[in-house]
């Protein structure tokens, strides 16, 4: 079953894309990366979107995703799911985050029925 990925429900949910390439390039010392360019050009974006993702053992995972975005058209369409990390120490973390990462993807991946990767983006 396809569903849609449902927008938050903050006022803000969908970011005009100026503003987040202005965020991203000026707290990331303008490393514009190209994720960063794909979010941009994005039609379908969301931003601290809440998701849940149900375990095949029943488990329920809960987060809140800091950036999704929808790349290419039709049957080659596909989400990059982004996280902002902000930590001076992130070598001690990265397995949790990417980890964590992986869950929001894979929490879109099942709510669109598309394709979803996860990225890290530290600051």
């Amino acid at each position: 079953m396809r569903r849609s990925l449902a927008p938050s429900t903050a006022p803000e949910s969908l970011v005009h894309t100026r503003s987040l390439a202005n965020f991203i390039t000026a707290t990331s010392g303008f490393r514009f990366s190209v994720h960063t360019a794909a979010a941009v050009g994005a039609s379908n974006l969301r931003r601290e979107t809440p998701v849940l993702l149900r375990r095949e053992d029943g488990t329920l995972l809960e987060g809140v995703v800091d950036l999704a975005f929808r790349e290419g058209e039709g049957m080659s369409a596909g989400w990059t799911v982004v996280d902002f990390k902000t930590d001076r120490e992130f070598e001690p973390c990265r397995a949790a985050y990417t980890a964590q990462v992986a869950m929001y993807a894979e929490a879109i991946g099942q709510a669109t029925d598309s394709s979803a990767a996860g990225t890290l983006l530290v600051i």
